[in-house]
């Protein structure tokens, strides 16, 4: 048995015409697409090339000189991009891209700079308006002055990315030289056309003050107090409700800026300034601020405070030195009490009574003597310190040193008092008003001090140190 190939008898159907029309048909799509966009790419250079021909001109010589040289460039570089396109040395899609910056970027110079001219007076108006509503921001005020600069040609050029054929605006020195102040075209829109109004923190204040509920009452002793959200606005109580307020009333970073703006602060390029008090740096290479936001907190802080209006009647309200001087009365008072409730003892009084008499004795002799501030021991001091309340008491001041001070009294022998191992004012006095109860009769010092009890001995008997009372008389404080 054999095998083999056997020929079909039917003929193949192949369409060799239909075949030939559709490769011919797809050729001249191809064609017409590489046509189209070869067409495309010489109509937007020859639309670029005429943009820069018509190239807005006017009474400036510097910025026509300047728009003058930058348009050849531009130019050039068109050109360059087209015939790298046509010989293969950059991508299609590399060449649309540089031509959009190219495009873009000449067509928003002349446009901000057109834009920035046309509306310089009425920016210049917001600035300095007086109306803290309607008023221009110190940084539209700073960038104003930074768009200004750069769009002075005298000491600015304009030059092309060569990486991405974008527009670049660099400041000149003296010599023409390039320095480190580069902007771009988007940067300098932004520099020229924003318009930002500054932030009435103050006027924000009052109104926050006005609806959180601040009232005035006064106190039993005539202090007249004042409170947020009803905490009292004085030292150490309320700064809770005033730090919240302040933190809600600072927001982004426009109203932090204005805030600083308002209270002194500058704004600077100089980057040995960057971080120190009072300045705001700028960084013009990607256009940053640098600020302390703690300040403009602070700021805020210190508005609310003195807006708030706390009227204090200060002859009512303690000092710290009133304060420390009540703190010694006390205790010289606790040590002077001791003392006439002794005194006391020898005389028939109930619990009340005795404690309402040595109320009145520690009082009189707290108000005799008062209390001294930063007192140093030495004779003169001493004879400052006792001499008036002796005389008080109706004896006179005689000498003192370190040890002892010598009491003088009309019809009396001279007595000493023993201070060695008294070194404040305090225990001076202590000392000495044991020797001034020792020397003079108690119901004398009762009558002196407006003791209003009657100071009756307990029994007839005499007691050492006392004077005989006879039956049916009675000692008493009142003055008759």
């Amino acid at each position: 048995m054999a095998y083999g190939y056997v020929r079909d008898k039917e003929p193949l159907g192949i369409n060799w015409a239909e075949i030939s029309k559709n490769f011919n048909d797809r050729l001249a799509a191809d064609e017409a697409e590489r046509q189209g966009k070869r067409d495309d790419i010489q109509k937007q250079y020859d639309e670029l090339s005429q943009e820069l021909i018509d190239k807005p001109t006017g009474a400036d010589i510097d910025l026509n000189s300047a728009i003058s040289s930058f348009s050849t460039q531009a130019s050039q570089a068109s050109l360059e991009n087209l015939n790298k396109l046509k010989r293969g040395e950059i991508s299609e899609r590399e060449y649309y891209n540089r031509r959009a910056n190219l495009k873009s970027s000449t067509s928003n110079l002349f446009l901000y700079a057109n834009n920035f001219n046309n509306q310089l007076q009425e920016n210049l108006a917001l600035i300095q308006s007086q109306d803290p509503d309607k008023q221009g921001s110190g940084r539209m005020a700073f960038q104003m002055a930074l768009a200004q600069d750069m769009l002075n040609f005298k000491n600015t050029v304009a030059i092309i990315d060569p990486a991405t054929d974008e527009v670049m605006l660099v400041k000149t020195d003296e010599e023409g030289n390039p320095t480190n102040e580069v902007v771009s075209v988007s940067q300098l829109g932004n520099l020229s056309s924003q318009k930002e109004m500054s932030y009435n923190y103050k006027g924000r204040v009052a109104r926050a003050l006005e609806n959180r509920g601040v009232s005035k009452y006064t106190k039993e002793d005539g202090t007249i107090v004042t409170t947020l959200q009803g905490v009292d606005i004085k030292p150490g109580t309320a700064s809770a409700t005033i730090d919240k307020l302040a933190e809600s009333l600072v927001g982004d970073e426009s109203q932090i800026l204005s805030i600083l703006y308002q209270n002194g602060h500058q704004y600077t390029q100089d980057e040995s300034l960057k971080g120190k008090d009072k300045y705001i740096y700028y960084d013009i290479k990607n256009g940053t601020y640098d600020y302390d936001k703690n300040k403009a907190v602070e700021f805020v802080k210190e508005d609310i405070n003195n807006s708030i209006p706390v009227s204090i009647d200060t002859s009512k309200v303690e000092t710290e030195l009133d304060k420390r001087l009540k703190t010694a009365q006390v205790t010289r008072a606790e040590a002077l009490a001791s003392i006439a409730e002794k005194e006391l003892e020898n005389f028939d009084l109930d619990d009340e009574t005795k404690n309402k008499a040595t109320k009145d004795l520690t009082t009189f002799v707290v108000n005799t003597f008062p209390p001294v501030e930063d007192f140093i021991k030495n004779s003169n001091n001493i004879k400052k310190l006792v001499t008036k309340g002796l005389q008080e008491f109706g004896f006179n001041f005689g000498f003192a040193n370190n040890d002892v001070i010598q009491v003088k009294g009309s019809g009396i022998e001279p007595f000493k008092v023993d201070i060695s191992d008294a070194t404040t004012a305090d225990e001076i006095i202590i000392e000495l008003t044991k020797g001034i109860f020792k020397n003079k009769d108690i119901v004398d010092i009762a009558k002196m001090a407006n003791v209003t009890a009657a100071l009756t001995p307990k029994s007839n008997e005499e007691t050492p140190g006392e004077e005989v009372v006879e039956e049916g008389v009675t000692k008493t404080g009142i003055l008759d």
